[in-house]
């Protein structure tokens, strides 16, 4: 068997070509590769409650806007947040006396300078902003909660008289 020469050559690129493909690859002078950091900073709202003359009301007199708690509000939540407070007496004062009939008198609230609407059990404020304070480590915003009623008009029977407020935050979403 005879092999012609043009059949030779082009065997040997062939074999040439494919060599080529199995080489090892030349130099690199350079490399690069990437690195990701984070973290992750949780949703957070928080509010405590400060009395501060919260439970010696004299209910013999009339009262105007009388400092009784200070609300600290604390929230980093992007959507902001709102704050609703709840009576369980319907925002009226009640004796605690275990009388049938026990007397109540009712009171306003100012909660930082705006009025709450005592016409149902609870009241939630506007949306607030969304972050307090400033800082990871930041106090929050501090709002008064002042009381108001007049207690000259209505005869109560001797005896303590008491309602619960309840405070709540709730991030928005």
């Amino acid at each position: 068997m005879r092999i012609s020469k043009l059949t030779m050559v082009a065997a040997v690129f062939m074999m040439v070509g494919s060599m080529a493909a199995f080489a090892t690859p030349a130099f690199q002078s350079t490399d690069s590769d990437t690195l990701t950091i984070g973290g992750n900073v949780p949703a957070r709202v928080d509010i405590s409650i400060a009395g501060v003359d919260a439970e010696g009301l004299d209910l013999q007199s009339v009262v105007t806007n009388r400092l009784i708690a200070e609300v600290t509000e604390r929230s980093n939540v992007r959507a902001g947040y709102t704050v609703s407070v709840e009576s369980a007496n319907g925002f009226k004062l009640r004796g605690t006396y275990t009388d049938v009939d026990q007397d109540e008198l009712a009171y306003a609230l100012t909660y930082d300078d705006e009025s709450v609407d005592t016409a149902n059990g609870s009241f939630t404020f506007a949306k607030r902003a969304a972050r307090t304070g400033s800082g990871l480590g930041h106090s929050g915003d501090t709002r008064e909660l002042k009381i108001s009623y007049d207690a000259l008009n209505v005869n109560l029977f001797d005896g303590d008289y008491e309602d619960t407020l309840t405070f709540t935050i709730t991030a928005e979403e």
